[in-house]
């Protein structure tokens, strides 16, 4: 199964809170991430297909949209082979601090569950404030 790209960014209010949906690919995109979360997302969902040799790849970043964006993260990814790929496993939940909260293994399909606390994320803001700091007339697209 694979993705044709979109043109919009999937953002939704929910009653546990905004959410932002990014698939697979875009984890690679950190301005991606970001437009998620300036269109309000305290939560990042992010279904994938991660293959073993990357897996490192995926752990990095999954904690550094955390971190940079200051959100929670959770990142599922697929087990098992499909004749082509063998695909790493590792689905993660990562807070805003980038501390992993729960993460699988490799190789087996596992259902993980958390309480988020999303007072938390307002928190973390408020000690470090990376978006209100940001200054993107100054960056070079």
């Amino acid at each position: 199964l694979y993705f044709k790209p979109g043109d919009s960014y999937g953002v939704f209010n929910t009653d546990v809170g905004c959410i932002g949906v990014a698939i697979c690919y875009d984890l690679r995109f950190p301005e991606f991430i970001r437009g998620l979360v300036l269109k309000g997302a305290k939560i990042i969902f992010i279904p994938s297909e991660w293959p073993i040799q990357r897996i490192h790849h995926w752990r990095s970043l999954v904690i550094a949209r955390a971190i940079e964006n200051q959100v929670y993260v959770v990142a599922s990814n697929r087990v098992g082979t499909d004749g082509r790929n063998v695909y790493g496993g590792h689905s993660i939940i990562v807070d805003p601090n980038g501390q992993i909260l729960v993460e699988a293994g490799d190789d087996v399909e596992t259902v993980l569950v958390c309480d988020l606390d999303l007072d938390l994320v307002e928190k973390v803001r408020r000690s470090l404030p990376l978006l209100t700091d940001r200054r993107p007339e100054l960056y070079v697209y």
